[in-house]
């Protein structure tokens, strides 16, 4: 358990890194029909990048949640992050590729499903390893608290995702997309420079079953 004097800068921490990514989904899922329109990709396209990488969200959440508990959470979230990052600005240059005639048609197509995948394969890792982790310092009474006070971040974010992307449209459709990498890398900074280490949870129950015994 951390100081209580930590604890809320932990949980502001924890909702900066759900904020930034919450951000970036919603900024992507705001600019992505306009950027198919101008890419000249089709609907089904723009569909099928979108369920595809939401599944893989889904799959992934599951399985980083118990990668989590053995590897330690803050190490997760900072991959979870990084992951982010990265993969938006793939996603990114892929776009800039097609805007610039590089790529067009069905590769276009591939290269945005291609990137898109491997980063929601790895951005999955942000939310259960920062919900772990509030779940991980509050106590029985208060976890209810504690992870509403993380996950709201993402309601927050849906709100401001639409409203920041109009923002930096007008300096162009791809703008917004490469400034989520900022955010992102700025919520990894604090993650890493803020956040104490916990031990995973494995080690936890040892130490408790070695304490009681």
């Amino acid at each position: 358990m951390l100081p209580a004097s930590s604890t809320p800068i932990v949980f502001r921490v924890l909702f900066c890194a759900l904020l930034a990514t919450s951000v970036g989904q919603s900024v992507m899922l705001t600019t992505l029909p306009s950027m198919g329109r101008e890419a000249e990709l089709t609907e089904f396209h723009i569909a099928t990048i979108m369920s595809s990488s939401a599944f893989i969200f889904a799959l992934g959440t599951n399985v980083w949640s118990k990668v989590a508990k053995r590897a330690g959470f803050k190490r997760i979230l900072m991959v979870g992050l990084t992951g982010y990052s990265l993969g938006t600005f793939a996603f990114a240059s892929a776009w800039m590729a097609g805007f610039s005639g590089f790529i067009s048609g069905t590769n276009l197509f591939l290269a945005l499903l291609l990137s898109r995948s491997l980063q929601s394969t790895i951005m999955s890792a942000t939310p259960p390893s920062a919900v772990g982790y509030a779940v991980a310092i509050s106590s029985a009474q208060g976890r209810v608290s504690a992870i509403s006070k993380v996950t709201s971040a993402s309601n927050v974010g849906q709100i401001i995702g639409p409203a920041y992307a109009g923002l930096l449209v007008g300096f162009g459709l791809l703008a917004p997309l490469y400034s989520i990498v900022l955010l992102t890398l700025l919520a990894l900074l604090l993650v890493y420079v803020k956040l104490p280490v916990l031990a995973p949870v494995s080690q936890q129950n040892n130490q408790t079953s070695a304490n009681s015994s």
